[in-house]
């Protein structure tokens, strides 16, 4: 009962004697426990590293034993100097190692907003966990580092959708998917754009000089957010596709990241939006 463990709790209180006793022994009683056993501690610090240290030779070991050979995707993305290949919780991603921000920061967190896609993945399962075959559109898919999270959403059919219109990142995206292995991505070298088949000129940008390379606008802007360098007076052509257009069924999932361009995309993905219920026909 209460009043019983009141008892039980306080009783002790009143024998001072014996509380005398423990505070004269309790300062020993520490020294000899094994917590304050530094030498020991030590010594067991040291095995732990120690086995960590022969667990990541025997790894290296191991990869180094492995074939090198690579995907020609992933071959042709790394055979330009500036890129590497980084770890992430997702898998492997091409980056370039002059991008200040996605790519610095992956190689650091083992993932880009790995918060955001975590959250999107309980989200979709949440509301469409029950259905056998989701479609996911990463639209500004970067270097992919999205897209092969999506790639391993937990359903029993999953297919991708990425878009990356910038050639250089688009090679990265590709390389990236290549590796990683899922038959369930499809890459589009495309500017999503409420038009299909339009052939627009995007500014030239020096990869080989540090810069946030995801920041770039693909069309003028009054206040450009890019971060990096312009190659003064080049350009470089890439076409356009209206998502609607690509008559896509089961789409669950819009990811858009299109620095200025996120009307555009939902202007040419009506049909979509009207199919998960987030418009209305007018």
């Amino acid at each position: 009962s209460p009043e019983a463990f009141v008892e039980a709790a306080s009783r002790p209180a009143s024998r001072l004697d014996d509380l005398a006793a423990l505070r004269e022994g309790l300062r020993r009683r520490m020294l000899g426990a094994p917590l304050t056993d530094g030498e020991s501690c030590a010594r067991a610090l040291e095995r732990a590293y120690r086995g960590m240290w022969a667990a990541w030779c025997e790894r290296m070991q191991r990869a180094a034993a492995a074939p090198a050979e690579l995907p020609p995707a992933a071959a042709a993305a790394l055979s330009e100097p500036r890129n590497v290949i980084t770890q992430t919780d997702y898998g492997p991603v091409i980056v370039n190692r002059n991008d200040t921000v996605v790519g610095h920061w992956m190689g650091i967190d083992r993932g880009w907003e790995k918060e955001e896609v975590e959250l999107m993945r309980w989200a979709v399962s949440t509301c469409y966990g029950r259905e056998s075959e989701v479609v996911i559109l990463d639209v500004g898919a970067n270097v992919g580092s999205h897209t092969i999270a999506f790639a391993r959403f937990p359903f029993p059919r999953v297919a991708v959708h990425a878009f990356e219109p910038q050639p250089v990142v688009f090679r990265m995206l590709a390389g990236t998917h290549a590796p990683n292995g899922p038959d369930n991505v499809r890459c589009h070298q495309n500017a999503v754009s409420p038009q299909s088949s339009l052939t627009i000129e995007i500014p030239a940008v020096d990869y080989d000089a540090p810069g946030d390379f995801g920041s770039l606008e693909l069309e003028p802007t009054p206040h450009s957010d890019f971060v990096g360098h312009r190659v003064a007076g080049k350009t470089e052509r890439i076409e356009t596709v209206r998502i609607d257009d690509l008559d896509l069924a089961n789409v669950r999932l819009v990811k858009i990241d299109t620095e200025g361009m996120e009307h555009k995309v939902l202007e040419g993905a009506k049909a979509i939006a009207m199919d998960i219920g987030l418009a209305r026909d007018a």
